[in-house]
């Protein structure tokens, strides 16, 4: 038997409580936006995860945990787009880990990926029975009890972190630098780093490449133990409210038949944006996410075109840049093209490609 509905009214310890205790198998979908995560459940546990999300996908959980590095993903990446291989398959294949250590890390992934629907605000569930068997990797069997108790402390830390970190935008000063340089942990010195060139809250969180609740954590810790403070705190600007995506999907496709593509993509990417959408509407914000894709690389950017920057750096650190572009910036050497960038990036391929339309509309970067 199906079951749908919103997690405002059934929340995610009810979903995998119900899950469980009715022993199901089956993919539990859940939709926020343009959004999409599933649960795999055999007999009441958990079998598996996904998400659409490049920032939960197992490439960038290697970079961050400092098992392969930005060159040899972007080679099993290649090889997989040319294969009917799965990443982890090329990756024992090549020995650059043993199957203990993919299975550990596939591990910590789907954890991560569940955890992080526990701080989703709002969103569509959709359960449907019958798993495919391909999701049972490494034959994971996870009881869903700890992972409940796990989720509810994480989304409470979250309440409790937001209330200080109200902005992406925040920019950190160190107090006590020993306690970061002479630290042990490789986190805290990388950083020490990033706060000592004044990167953003949200920079931070994209340059380590952890899982944003884990990174935010920890950076909790370190300002109440006195370590980092806050030295500037922006306010978080108004978000536009949109109420029929629909007809701004139209009205953008108008504008695309007619050749002013530029119009097209701001009202695609408004629809993309949009938070607090409903089940029927996120159909809308994938068609707009669709087009909004082919648009930037057949009129915007090419993705073999090498980005190469116009600006010195003395000049750039002067300039505003969102955590987004200020990420795409900090990987441009002016070798890899651009579709190898966006393969290692963190960020959904139309979001990349977006903030390097940005970048080169503002003169930023150039594209040979």
């Amino acid at each position: 038997m199906g079951l749908t509905g919103n997690l405002k009214t059934m929340k995610m310890p009810e979903l995998l409580q119900w899950a469980a205790s009715s022993a199901k198998s089956g993919e539990l979908k859940i939709i926020s936006g343009p959004v999409i995560k599933k649960i795999f459940f055999r007999n009441g546990y958990i079998i598996g995860a996904f998400s659409n999300l490049p920032s939960d996908y197992l490439g960038q959980m290697l970079l961050s945990y400092r098992k392969l590095n930005k060159e040899q993903l972007k080679e099993a990446l290649t090889e997989q787009k040319n294969s009917d291989k799965k990443l982890g398959e090329i990756i024992l294949q090549k020995g650059w880990l043993t199957e203990e250590e993919l299975k550990d890390l596939i591990y910590i992934q789907v954890l991560e990926i569940i955890y992080s629907l526990f701080l989703l605000p709002d969103g569509e569930f959709v359960f449907t029975d019958n798993p495919s068997q391909a999701m049972e990797l490494f034959n994971l069997k996870l009881p869903v009890e700890g992972i409940i108790l796990e989720g509810i402390f994480r989304k409470d830390e979250w309440k409790r972190i937001t209330k200080v970190f109200t902005s992406d935008d925040i920019i950190f000063e160190v107090a006590v630098p020993d306690a970061l340089l002479n630290s042990s942990s490789y986190t805290d010195r990388k950083i020490y780093k990033l706060i000592t060139k004044n990167k953003t809250l949200g920079e931070i969180a994209y340059n380590m490449r952890h899982p944003q609740f884990q990174i935010y954590r920890r950076l909790f810790e370190l300002y109440e133990a006195g370590i980092i403070k806050i030295k500037m705190k922006k306010r978080r600007p108004k978000e536009e409210h949109i109420i029929y995506p629909e007809d701004l999907y139209q009205s953008a496709k108008e504008y695309e038949k007619r050749g002013k593509y530029e119009k097209a993509m701001v009202l695609y990417w408004k629809i993309y944006r949009m938070k607090g959408l409903k089940l029927d509407d996120t159909v809308w914000a994938r068609k707009a996410m669709d087009r909004a894709l082919k648009i930037l690389k057949d009129r915007f950017v090419p993705i073999h075109k090498v980005p190469v920057l116009t600006l010195p750096l003395s000049h750039l650190l002067k300039l505003h840049f969102t955590p987004e572009e200020g990420y795409m910036i900090s990987r441009i050497d002016g070798v890899w093209d651009v579709d190898s960038i966006v393969k290692v990036s963190p960020l959904p391929e139309v979001e990349a490609l977006y903030f390097f339309k940005k970048l080169k509309d503002r003169g930023i970067i150039q594209l040979k």
